[in-house]
């Protein structure tokens, strides 16, 4: 049985080829359609990439050797360019679903108005056709596991619900594996949740930013050969979730940018070798810091001590 694994897009781009096109930058400068803002990511033949190259990170790197496998086609979905072929050419480009980021598509007047811009959004980019229904209706055998983050279900779930509503997604076809399912309720009972204690295991283990496509990648890789590899996958979760101990939480102490740099400044020289081995000596002390935001700070703290 064939696997579509249909993943996130992830911030970090290879632009090597050219200047990042922002969303907010575009429609400030005279786009106003999602038309228009496809059309300008396709504009520039030298400086596009397939969407295999032009994404980077771990995220992408595993998501990109699961791509190798025999039976396994990777798919993306995008703020950008809405659902997509790994293949696809793109220029590199910035726009996303997450509310804090200026180039959120919420921002923009053309999704303002709308009760839900993630969804309003997507569906344009789709010229409000389902994004999915195509692929599924052309290969009902297949599988199709969705890992995504939280937002990016969000904007996709009215896609998902109809295929559901129609019965070309099912228990045997269909499956989420995501970190967080605070998704529309009828989704639930095809989540696969990836729990924080599953980065101890030595199957999996590695980044919390990673985690999703990290435990696809176990799941898919454990039961692709079976019979019936989607009712392996669950099996196999379940034994992985029964083997592991559940998560203690340490009381944990939030800290403004200028605390987490004076925190910094405290840790001996051998937890300042990199950004993970300080932010996890940080972390044993109580104190949390998002890891992007402390990559951030500590290469200010870095730079700080050359003057």
């Amino acid at each position: 049985m064939r696997v579509n694994l249909i993943t996130s897009c992830v911030s970090a781009k290879n632009t090597t080829v050219g200047d990042t096109v922002a969303l907010t930058d575009a429609f400030a400068k005279g786009c106003n359609s999602a038309e228009e803002w496809l059309n300008t990511l396709s504009g520039k033949a030298d400086e596009m990439l397939s969407l295999l190259d032009l994404y980077k990170g771990d995220h992408w790197s595993i998501a990109k050797n699961l791509n190798t496998l025999k039976d396994v086609t990777l798919w993306v979905v995008s703020a950008g360019l809405g659902f997509a072929h790994h293949s696809k050419l793109a220029r590199p480009y910035d726009a996303t679903f997450n509310k804090s980021s200026p180039n959120f598509v919420g921002n923009i007047e053309l999704n303002k108005l709308t009760i839900d811009p993630t969804k309003s959004w997507w569906s344009l980019l789709h010229k409000n056709q389902n994004a999915f229904k195509k692929l599924v209706k052309k290969y009902p055998e297949d599988m199709y596991i969705f890992c995504s983050s939280e937002s990016y279900l969000v904007a996709i779930e009215n896609d998902l619900l109809d295929l559901v509503h129609k019965g070309l997604f099912n228990e045997s076809n269909f499956l989420i594996i995501t970190s967080n399912s605070k998704i529309n309720k009828n989704l639930n009972r095809f989540v696969l949740k990836s729990k924080e204690k599953f980065s101890s295991s030595e199957q999996i283990k590695g980044s919390m930013v990673s985690l999703n496509i990290r435990l696809a990648r176990y799941l898919i890789q454990a039961s692709i050969n079976a019979p019936y590899p989607l009712k392996k996958m669950i099996e196999v979760y379940k034994e992985l979730d029964h083997s592991l101990p559940d998560t203690i939480r340490k009381k944990i102490n939030r800290l403004n940018d200028s605390d987490v740099m004076n925190e910094i400044s405290k840790l001996p020289n051998s937890s300042l070798k990199s950004a993970t081995s300080a932010l996890r000596a940080l972390r044993d002390k109580g104190i949390s810091c998002e890891q992007k935001r402390f990559s951030r700070l500590f290469a200010k703290y870095h730079s700080s001590l050359e003057f």
